[in-house]
């Protein structure tokens, strides 16, 4: 898993800013996000993308059971 600290500043703008789209993104015609304050959303649906989006920047543990340093270490 890689340490969050190791990305550059422009991963870092990205993974917030899928997060704003997962909780009150809308995509309209011609693919443009507005952003809605009373989204409606499911949990699961949230975890599940969320889940994607980690694993896209390498930020899921790979290690079963006792799991791995979250300092890097």
């Amino acid at each position: 898993m890689k340490n969050p600290a190791d990305l550059t500043h422009e991963q870092l703008v990205e993974i917030v800013t899928r997060f704003v789209r997962i909780f009150y993104g809308t995509e309209g015609p011609g693919g443009h996000w507005t952003y809605v304050a009373d989204k409606q959303w499911r949990g699961g649906d949230v975890r599940d993308e969320a889940a994607l989006l980690l694993e896209r920047f390498g930020l899921v543990p790979q290690v079963k059971g006792g799991g791995e340093r979250m300092d890097g270490q």
